[in-house]
């Protein structure tokens, strides 16, 4: 299965075959999650807490840029 192409080697007479379909949903999920920062639990991208650089020199090893999971962003202030 190519998912760039769009073909697979299955046997599928339809247009576009399971395989493919379930791949682009897979992917698409993959990347609606990123991981914190903190913890390393897998979070939806739209919680995640973004550290600032007022927050990074506050000293607790947090780097501007770096995203953190709602219950670590409590733990560390922010």
């Amino acid at each position: 299965m190519d998912l760039e192409a769009g073909t697979c080697s299955c046997e599928a007479t339809v247009k576009v075959c399971r395989h493919i379909r379930q791949g682009l949903i897979r992917d698409h999920k993959a990347r609606r999650v990123a991981g914190c920062a903190g913890c390393g639990d897998m979070v939806p991208r739209r919680q995640l807490v973004e550290v600032g650089e007022e927050q990074a020199s506050w000293g607790f090893a947090l780097f501007v840029g770096d995203r953190l999971c709602p219950e670590c962003a409590l733990h560390h202030g922010l």
